[in-house]
């Protein structure tokens, strides 16, 4: 038998996703698309961290603002806290598919020891398939990290 404890305001995402106060179209994949995930996540944007305050300034100014939003999505229910970089917003123009996939061959190409790719940026993840088979090998991304650790924070039961 289930009992229920504690209080929590939502139950069921224990993932909570910090974002960059940016708009832009996020692709599935990306970590701003809900859409992303095979399982529910809450996201909560930082007021202030634009794009330019994070890359450019380090964040100066606010910090305090990522550590207040972080404890709002604990106690909304999140057991485990991450963020976006949204450091490529600012070249979101330029980006492209075979941008990405030119990249990963050259990476190979110049350095055959590489045995596999992390694309570091959280808006990677829609080209992440692609990059694998063009290069043939395995690619791990924001993706692939996020659901990691929702494995870790709620693994799977097998009894019944």
């Amino acid at each position: 038998m289930t009992v229920a404890h504690g209080g929590k305001a939502v139950y069921g995402a224990s993932v909570g996703i910090l974002l960059l106060e940016a708009r832009f179209p996020r692709l599935p994949g990306d970590g701003g698309h809900a859409g992303t995930w095979p399982f529910p996540v809450l996201y909560r944007m930082v007021a202030g961290a634009t794009p330019d305050t994070v890359v450019r300034n380090g964040a100066e100014g606010v910090v305090e603002e990522f550590a207040g939003a972080a404890r709002e999505l604990v106690a909304a229910g999140a057991a485990g806290i991450t963020t976006n970089c949204g450091f490529l917003v600012l070249h979101q123009d330029r980006l492209a598919r075979e941008d990405v996939i030119a990249a990963a061959r050259r990476l190979v190409e110049s350095n055959r020891d590489v045995g596999a790719i992390v694309l570091e940026c959280t808006n990677m993840p829609p080209y992440a398939a692609d990059v694998s088979r063009a290069v043939g090998l395995s690619v791990y991304d924001f993706y692939s990290l996020v659901c990691w650790f929702q494995g870790g924070l709620r693994p799977r039961s097998f009894d019944g």
